[in-house]
């Protein structure tokens, strides 16, 4: 959509923003109002949600990775939403191999929640 002109770029003479044109020197308004819009157009940032931020690494942070461990065992639904947590920050940051460990803890917390539901269904129907 083109951007509002207020002011005749060439006179200077206030003007509606529906005009074609200016009335005092009959300036071609449209032509302002492109211009102005080719001018305040943005890039918008392009998305990094897949896309490494830094160089891959391999380090591996056993503190991280035995405080998901620990909660998705202990506290399983805690322990879910950490783990992918940490594996979403450690895919921007390129380290794929805890990314990988922290979706490998998501799903033993996964596996947590699911379990008891899992027991107690198979237990009711034999």
């Amino acid at each position: 959509m083109p951007r509002a002109v207020t002011n005749c770029p060439n006179c200077g003479q206030r003007v509606t923003p529906f005009a074609a044109g200016c009335a005092v020197c009959g300036a071609d308004l449209e032509a302002a109002r492109a211009a102005k819009s080719a001018k305040r157009r943005i890039e918008l940032p392009r998305a990094r949600w897949f896309a490494p931020t830094r160089p891959a690494s391999g380090r591996v942070d056993w503190v991280h990775l035995a405080i998901a461990v620990l909660a998705a065992l202990a506290i399983a639904p805690v322990g879910l939403l950490l783990a992918l947590y940490w594996a979403n920050r450690y895919h921007q940051e390129g380290n794929s191999v805890m990314a990988v460990a922290m979706l490998a803890a998501a799903a033993l917390a996964a596996a947590a929640i699911l379990a008891p539901v899992w027991f107690w269904s198979h237990l009711l129907h034999v």
